[in-house]
């Protein structure tokens, strides 16, 4: 799990809003104008989305 921290100091602690790999990535993502709802077709025929849909913009990081 991820997190924010309220120091440097506290690194390998999550001490404060733990975001899951999801959010980090649809925050990443929207950070370099990928629509990260936007969906693709696997090879096999399913439907991919760019990022999981649990995936929401973490508001502190915008």
């Amino acid at each position: 799990m991820f997190g924010l921290l309220r120091d440097p100091a506290d690194a390998g602690e999550v001490v404060e809003r733990p975001v899951s790999v999801a959010e980090l990535f649809a925050s990443r993502a929207a950070a370099i104008g990928v629509d990260g709802g936007e969906v693709h077709v696997a090879p096999a025929g399913r439907p991919v989305t760019t990022v999981d849909e649990a995936g929401v913009t973490i508001p502190e990081l915008s």
